[in-house]
């Protein structure tokens, strides 16, 4: 179990890193909450979570169904219940089991699709003047400018910090 803890937390703290890039092939797909469906104020994990548990839904077998499942029951923060939430059933045997393996699976395949359209699509067009990634990336009067949406996420940042600390 160590490993796939430490697994998770290497994880967890890569995407930490480039989770403030919530635009191009971030949101492509619902990709980032896809990644890390919070603040979850509602529940909406642990219902969703429960749900699957309780009916013991196949599509946990299958990549591609089990990518349809709600975004809430998918990512850091549904394997963060089902590792470390003293509620949650035992995540080392049976269904819970082969649940934390297929938000595993997802995980990877919604990352590697993340990582392909930067390197193959938008980090080339953001890199050459004129063209409709940088003119939409790049100038500050742009909605989903860089500029823009690093402003939108210190101001999300300050929320979370009060969220913790109210």
């Amino acid at each position: 179990r160590a490993g796939l803890d430490a697994a998770y937390h290497a994880t967890y703290d890569a995407w930490m890193g480039v989770s403030h890039l919530r635009f191009g092939p971030a949101e492509a797909e619902g990709r980032a909450l896809a990644i890390a469906f919070w603040p979850d104020r509602k529940g909406f994990a642990r219902r969703a979570l429960d749900g699957l548990i309780a009916d013991q839904d196949p599509a946990v077998d299958d990549p591609a169904r089990f990518h349809e499942v709600s975004v809430a029951a998918r990512g850091l923060m549904a394997l963060d219940r089902l590792l470390f939430d003293a509620q949650a059933p035992d995540a080392g045997r049976g269904y819970p089991c082969r649940l934390v393996a297929a938000i595993g699976r997802d995980l990877a395949a919604t990352s590697a699709a993340l990582e392909a359209d930067w390197a193959e699509t938008h980090a080339p067009d953001m890199r050459v003047a004129g063209t409709e990634a940088a003119r939409l990336y790049l100038h500050a009067e742009e909605n989903n400018s860089i500029h823009n949406k690093s402003r939108k996420n210190i101001n999300f940042s300050k929320i979370c910090w009060s969220f913790f600390n109210d």
